[in-house]
This record gives structure tokens, sequence and C-alpha cells, in this order.
């Protein structure tokens, strides 16, 4: 997904994570990882109608946040270029 930036104007977005365990799943298995908490709906990100609460961001720009902290993550987004790149997983479909 592609968000260009705009001079003095937000992101849109706000992240939850790390490399702290989100969630444990009904199986057993471990949710952890960077994702989307909010989406500022008139924001650039939110423009995009591409990023929805509860995605998992895999990459920004090229950086792979899989294992990264949570300040890892937002430095990540902070230095990216325009347009920022951000590779996420959908997880919808999890189980809650």
């Amino acid at each position: 997904v592609e968000i260009f930036r705009e001079p003095h104007v937000s992101l849109g977005i706000s992240i939850v994570g790390g490399q702290t365990v989100i969630k444990r799943l009904k199986n057993g298995e471990e949710l952890k990882g960077i994702f989307i908490k909010q989406v500022l709906e008139d924001s650039p990100a939110g423009r995009t109608r591409a990023l929805k609460t509860g995605d998992k961001i895999l990459e920004v720009s090229g950086i792979d946040l899989q294992n990264a902290t949570h300040e890892e993550a937002v430095e990540a987004i902070k230095n990216a270029g325009n347009p920022i790149v951000f590779v996420v997983q959908s997880l919808s479909n999890i189980p809650k």
C-alpha cells in the first residue's frame, strides 16, 4: 500500500505491538508483531481505504518489521521516504 505524505499532516495511523505477545489464540499460537490500532478517515492513510484496524504491518519501505520493537517500527515509519510503502497482512479471518 502506497501512502503519499503531505507536509505538516499526520499520516493518520496509530500502531500497537512489538516484540510482546498481543494475543494468545485458542490453538495456543501467539499473535505478535506490529498492528494498526487506528486509521483516521480523513488522513493520507485513511483516504487509501487500504489499511484497516487490526492489519499486521510486515514491512515499511523495505524494512522488515516482523520482529521489530514498537520503537523500531515508529522510527521506520517516521524515516521512510515519500511515498511510504506498507506491506500488510489482513488478519480479519483469524478466529477471536
